[in-house]
């Protein structure tokens, strides 16, 4: 039995799964209502640098990533650290700037996107970020 995290306590998903769809208004609300408009998205040829200026001017923590039209990915914070150089390294702060310009979003971003439908419940909204264990749709 699958057990997940939710306020500190590990407890089993579908327990959690059940109380999420029990809440009638969780199942009134359609994502639709709560989808930021318009999404803010970057290429996958953005570079890091530039897709980190965007989350932090814009107060987003992740990024959809969007070539010819279609979702190829998503740029999280979590991306954008894991491609900050290691503090152990032999590189000057030159060279890691250098490198770091260079990066683009296409090498640290997640290819596998969970996505949220407008026709979606918030209740369903909420047990797709349980099932998958992750922070936003």
């Amino acid at each position: 039995m699958e057990k997940v995290q939710v306020g500190g306590v590990k407890r089993p998903l579908a327990e959690v799964v059940r109380e999420i769809e029990q809440r009638e208004w969780w199942r009134a609300i359609r994502m639709r209502d709560l989808m930021s408009s318009p999404v803010i998205c970057v290429d996958s040829l953005t570079t890091v640098t530039d897709a980190h200026i965007l989350m932090h001017d814009r107060k987003i923590r992740r990024l959809p990533v969007i070539d010819d039209g279609k979702l190829v990915g998503i740029l999280t914070q979590g991306d954008v650290r894991g491609a900050m150089p290691s503090e152990v390294t032999t590189l000057n702060r030159a060279e890691q700037d250098y490198l770091i310009r260079q990066l683009k979003v296409e090498r640290v971003m997640s290819r596998e996107v969970i996505v949220a439908t407008e026709e979606m419940t918030l209740a369903d909204a909420a047990r797709l970020l349980v099932q998958y264990k992750i922070g936003g749709l």
